[in-house]
């Protein structure tokens, strides 16, 4: 299985936010607003890939998944998506 995540940004062409937010804190400012964020494993059995401006598939094991404004909680629907699809998985391999 495929992730593919999906943003709701205004796209209106490239941007480095590594300019203007620290991405590696799990704590930051983006645009004067309090970001949080919580690494999300991916299910075993799911293959997460990013296609680069280069047209390279990139895989990845994990999503760091952002709130703003409060602390992102097991509870919210990303986490608690990757969970069920985890489950989901094992049962229709069974």
């Amino acid at each position: 299985m495929h992730v593919f995540a999906q943003c709701r940004l205004g796209f209106s062409g490239p941007s480095n936010l590594s300019k203007v937010a620290d991405l590696q804190s799990p704590s930051t400012s983006l645009f004067g607003r309090k970001i949080s964020a919580m690494d999300l494993p991916l299910p075993t059995d799911t293959q997460g890939s990013f296609l680069s401006c280069t047209g390279e598939l990139l895989p990845f094991d994990r999503v760091r998944y952002w709130k703003p404004d409060v602390q992102p909680s097991e509870m919210d629907q990303l986490p608690q998506l990757l969970k069920y699809q985890a489950y989901i998985s094992r049962m229709h391999a069974a």
